[in-house]
């Protein structure tokens, strides 16, 4: 059992104005997007996250980390038409990735989003146990 008197900052998003001061002043940079709309979402901060990940999706409409984080806060808001399409996304972008291990998780876990959307259940046994 963990040590309930040990800090862990890792449980707990970090401090939100430097990362929103990043993004004004590097706009055209990704990562400061995605540090900044992660954080809100981790900080609960559903409406604003999405929101930010959905401008930083229209700026850099093939970053795969971004389109991820804005199809779970969609999901997370109860935009099921959103998240699912934004999921069908990763799942595509996943494909085409060159890191044939991160594809494969990515393109599970996108896919098993997407299935819960519309069956209720992930729907993957095939896929990851060969089974049926």
């Amino acid at each position: 059992m963990a040590d309930p008197k040990v800090d862990r900052s890792d449980r707990h998003p970090p401090p939100l104005d430097p990362l929103r001061r990043a993004i004004v002043e590097h706009p055209g940079d990704a990562q400061a997007r995605r540090r900044l709309a992660w954080a809100l979402l981790a900080a609960r901060a559903l409406d604003e996250a999405l929101t930010v990940f959905r401008q930083a999706v229209r700026d850099f409409p093939d970053d795969v980390d971004l389109l991820y984080g804005q199809a779970l806060a969609a999901k997370q808001a109860g935009s099921v038409d959103e998240a699912d399409e934004a999921f069908l996304r990763v799942a595509r972008l996943a494909e085409a990735m060159t890191d044939p291990g991160r594809s494969e998780i990515l393109h599970r876990l996108a896919m098993g989003h997407h299935n819960i959307l519309r069956t209720g259940r992930w729907g993957l046994k095939r896929e990851v146990w060969g089974g049926s």
